[in-house]
């Protein structure tokens, strides 16, 4: 943030988890300098931040407030499997983010087809199990995950 007035200028970081709730003085890095320093975690997804500096003068001006989104994340991504026929195979992605998430599997035949939606077992939960055959053999698997306000993030491919 810049600001001007007559000198030292001082600054104090505030934050509110919505439009509804009271400003309250921020105890992140950097809450009393020109830049704040935030941790962008699940829950605070939403929480707005501003900052009134005050000058020299004693005037007070507060900044137009910035509102923090964060993304879903994946903490873990699904790894290669090599298995017999027959026998199952399960590729698991581990994620974080705000609210409910939802899980949306997908395969494609190589790294040169589109992907599409998987109906194997556990297609929409963070575990998908593939009966292995002979034809399935280096296809690649990677999971949509979606946060409760609708963002997504891709994990990695991963191949059987």
């Amino acid at each position: 943030m810049t600001a001007n007035g007559k000198a030292p200028l001082s600054y104090q970081w505030q934050y509110r988890k919505d439009e509804n709730s009271a400003w309250a003085a921020s105890g992140q890095e950097g809450a009393k300098t020109a830049k704040l320093s935030v941790a962008a975690t699940a829950g605070l997804n939403g929480y707005q931040f501003r900052c009134i500096v005050t000058d020299g003068n004693n005037q007070k001006t507060n900044s137009d407030f910035a509102t923090l989104t964060v993304n879903p994340k994946i903490s873990a991504q699904p790894k290669s499997k090599t298995a017999t026929v027959g026998t199952t195979a399960e590729f698991t992605v581990k994620a974080l983010g705000k609210g409910t998430l939802r899980y949306q599997w997908q395969y494609r035949r190589n790294s040169s087809d589109t992907w599409k939606a998987s109906a194997q077992n556990g297609n929409k939960t963070a575990t998908l199990s593939v009966a292995t055959t002979a034809g399935l053999n280096g296809y690649q698997f990677r999971c949509i995950v979606t946060d409760g306000n609708g963002r997504t993030v891709v994990s990695t491919a991963a191949t059987l």
